[in-house]
């Protein structure tokens, strides 16, 4: 009888992450998302604080998943902040 570990056939796989599928939001969406006004995106943007957008002819655009991970970001920074 084997002494050395045991192979466990049936064990579960662990399940990856699953993320919708991606949706582009306007300057008017991204401002309601995070209360900044459009000018405060742009600046921030420009200085590579905030997600770059995305541009589909002249239309610019950021991506829903990114604009909300930078929320939470946001969010992780101030909860870690020392009371």
């Amino acid at each position: 009888m084997p002494t050395g570990p045991s192979l466990v056939v049936d064990a579960p796989l662990p399940a990856a992450p699953v993320r919708s599928r991606d949706t582009l939001l306007d300057i008017v969406e991204v401002c309601r998302r995070t209360s900044l006004r459009p000018t405060t995106i742009r600046k921030l943007t420009r200085q590579h604080l905030f997600p770059e957008r995305i541009f589909i002819g002249a239309a610019a655009r950021w991506s829903a998943d990114e604009v909300q991970d930078w929320i939470e970001a946001r969010k992780a920074e101030r909860d870690a902040r020392p009371s």
